[in-house]
């Protein structure tokens, strides 16, 4: 199990992060929620070691993160950032090939090569092999970018013993199509399923229903709930932390929570807008 202790974060005297406790468990999809600024890539770089916390501490297995080698920790821990820029003309191939670093010595072996290949045409971009990275759209740069963490973790699954691995994805789908969304939520249900623990951060309260089998909600650089979707989606909540009126239903189908938001009335907008116009008049 992957476990963030009371992990806090401050930079320039300001408290990005406080007392952020979390267990990321092999077997299941946990989803981080929260508004703009809550802390949530935050507290993502800080599992993944972008970031070292001013407290608390991180341990895999009971073992300090801190104290394992870096090559071991890579083989087991898998970071997809936001975004990520290529300055060179890589290819794609080359991009997810790039995933298995912790595992080369000197170059590939077939057995490298065979994992990104099944990597690609897991996340459906084997017929962009040959193209320039940086000539992709954004949401096809996130399916490359997915099908790279994935061979860095990609287990063969030859032993009930085997460790098990982490996938961390910092809002994964924001620049995908609606099919492409739970194309990739899928995917990380079934890495889940093999023995690995995912851990996504998402803005869609719907789609963290549907995938997620814990949620833990930040706000203000705090958990504020954690627990299973029936658990902690209530309505009053989501309100407060979101900042938006909502309304909690049962989805019609799937049985998990499903939230309808209820925006402002548009003329309330426009009286800002007439207002701040007046003034600077």
């Amino acid at each position: 199990m992957l476990s963030a202790v009371d992990l806090s974060f401050q930079i320039n005297n300001k408290q990005l992060l406080q007392d952020a406790s979390l267990d990321v468990k092999p077997g299941e999809v946990t989803v981080i929620l929260g508004p703009n600024g809550a802390g949530k890539s935050t507290f993502m770089k800080l599992l993944c070691g972008d970031l070292l916390s001013s407290s608390g501490f991180i341990t895999l297995d009971g073992n300090s993160t801190q104290s394992l080698d870096r090559r071991s920790m890579a083989q087991r821990r898998a970071m997809m950032p936001q975004s990520s820029n290529v300055v060179f003309p890589f290819s794609v191939y080359e991009i997810v090939m790039m995933g298995r670093s912790p595992y080369v010595s000197g170059s590939e072996t077939l057995h490298d090569q065979r994992i990104v290949k099944t990597a690609m045409q897991c996340t459906g971009v084997s017929g962009l092999a040959a193209r320039n990275y940086n000539t992709l759209s954004g949401g096809e740069q996130q399916r490359v970018q997915l099908a790279r963490v994935l061979t860095q973790i990609w287990s063969d699954g030859n032993g009930v013993d085997e460790a098990a691995r982490y996938l961390l994805l910092d809002e994964p789908v924001a620049s995908m199509d609606l099919a492409h969304q739970h194309e990739t939520l899928r995917i990380a249900k079934q890495f889940a399923q093999r023995n690995a623990g995912v851990l996504v951060i998402l803005h869609d309260i719907n789609l963290a229903a549907m995938y997620a089998d814990r949620i833990a909600i930040f706000q203000s650089g705090k958990i504020v709930r954690q627990g299973k979707p029936n658990d902690v989606f209530d309505q009053e909540l989501i309100s407060k932390v979101f900042g938006i009126e909502v309304l909690l239903s049962e989805h019609p189908t799937l049985g998990c929570p499903l939230m309808v938001s209820l925006p402002r009335p548009i003329s309330d907008s426009t009286n800002q807008i007439d207002n701040y116009q007046a003034g600077v008049a």
